[in-house]
Parts: structure tokens; C-alpha cells; sequence
């Protein structure tokens, strides 16, 4: 996965009003992972996920299942790929906090696979 992080200029480099520290990230990381553990078992991860794990853990609202079928239907995706958008915005959700996977987090996932396949 490739993420794309704009430049930064001075003045944003030196305002940390809003930036999240590391134990802070960190924290938010931990809890994601004992949410994937507690689901998943000890050690694993969302990235680790069978498909049938996938299928299984990957709660879509309503609104998320017609995203991921409008995009399935016009990117013309292969299972594989499904399931990895579904594993990526699982993540996601769990960093967020959240049981399901909502739109925001398809949403994010899916750029994630659209910066990926530009390279």
C-alpha cells in the first residue's frame, strides 16, 4: 500500500495545534489491534483475515454494501480485490473505533487501492 502525503510548508511544519502525538497514535494503534485480536485471536491481524474471516468480520452498512457493489460492478474488481478493500477498511473502522465498516471507511480504503494501482 502507498499512502501520498503532501509537502508541507514552515508554517505547518512549526503549528502543532491539531497534530496527534505518538504515544497518541500509538494508543490508537494498540486499541485497534486488541479489537482485531479479540475478533481474530491473539497476534493476528485484519491483514491476516481468510476470506472467510473476511466475509465473516466484514460488517458493511447498507449504504457500505451498495458502495463496495456500485465499485465492484464498475471497476470490474476480482474477489481478491474485494477482500483486500474490505480487510484495509476493516482496519479502518478499528482505528476509528468503530464495530462496522461504514462508507467513510470503503471510501478510504478504496483511494488507498487507487494511489496503489498508480504506480
Amino acid at each position: 500500500m502507498h499512502v501520498e502525503v503532501p509537502r508541507l510548508n514552515y508554517t505547518e511544519l512549526k503549528d502543532s495545534q491539531g497534530t496527534e502525538s505518538s504515544s497518541t497514535v500509538r494508543e490508537r494503534v494498540m486499541a485497534a489491534r486488541r479489537r482485531q485480536w479479540t475478533r481474530l485471536g491473539p497476534a493476528k491481524t485484519n491483514a491476516e483475515m481468510t476470506a472467510k474471516e473476511t466475509k465473516e468480520h466484514g460488517g458493511l452498512t447498507p449504504s457500505g454494501e451498495s458502495l463496495i457493489h456500485r465499485i465492484f460492478d464498475s471497476q470490474h474488481l476480482s474477489a481478491r480485490a474485494h477482500d483486500r478493500i474490505l480487510r484495509v477498511a476493516r482496519t479502518i473502522a478499528d482505528l476509528g473505533g468503530s464495530s462496522d465498516i461504514l462508507p467513510e471507511h470503503l471510501a478510504e480504503a478504496l483511494q488507498f487501492r487507487t494511489l496503489d494501482k498508480g504506480l
